[in-house]
């Protein structure tokens, strides 16, 4: 349906491009957006490729298994009838610090992962659990923004971290609210 969708807008902009005799305009922007595309699709893919070996590293030097230690009281509060030290809470573990650090599309294998163990409980239906993890991949709070700063700097800003401050406000409230909505959705 996007494709579509996309597809269309695309036509759209072709035909009043020729109706507004801009053509050339818009088949530069067309070119030169593509470069641009390409660039972000590079410097983005490797950031993620960086970090993603960061957490295996971590994984493999049993990092994960510390820091699902440290961040267990929370994980426990937020995630209600959790075993402990089980491979759910080794993965949300991975996925909050990732998340935490900005990693979005790094967060994102060991969100799957941790979905997997959490959906084990009930097959057929959403859990309690996993829309909590849903809620919480949405909204995280980010430390460190790595993802929006590596956009900023490929877009040419030279204080790529000035940012930090928004993003703290921002991604706390949310998170918040999130998880306030998800326990009340929770008691019902």
């Amino acid at each position: 349906m996007l494709s579509v969708i996309l597809g269309i807008l695309l036509v759209l902009g072709i035909v009043f491009g020729c109706i507004n005799g801009c053509i050339d305009t818009v088949l530069n922007d067309m070119m030169s957006s593509s470069k641009s595309a390409l660039e972000l699709t590079v410097n983005m893919g490797c950031m993620i490729a960086l970090w993603s070996g960061v957490m295996n590293v971590a994984k493999a030097c049993k990092l994960t298994d510390a820091l699902a230690k440290l961040l267990s009281p929370v994980i426990r509060l937020v995630f209600k009838k959790l075993d402990k030290g089980s491979d759910a809470e080794k993965y949300l573990a991975l996925n909050i610090t990732a998340n935490l650090l900005g990693l979005s599309n790094a967060a994102t294998p060991s969100g799957i992962s941790a979905a997997k163990e959490l959906v084990k409980e009930d097959k057929k239906n959403l859990t309690d659990n996993t829309t909590m993890l849903l809620v919480i991949n949405s909204a995280s709070l980010q430390l460190i923004p790595t993802t929006v700063a590596a956009i900023r700097s490929g877009a040419g800003c030279k204080s790529a971290f000035d940012i930090v401050p928004a993003v703290w406000i921002a991604s706390l409230l949310s998170l918040l609210l999130g998880i306030f909505l998800c326990k009340l959705k929770i008691r019902r």
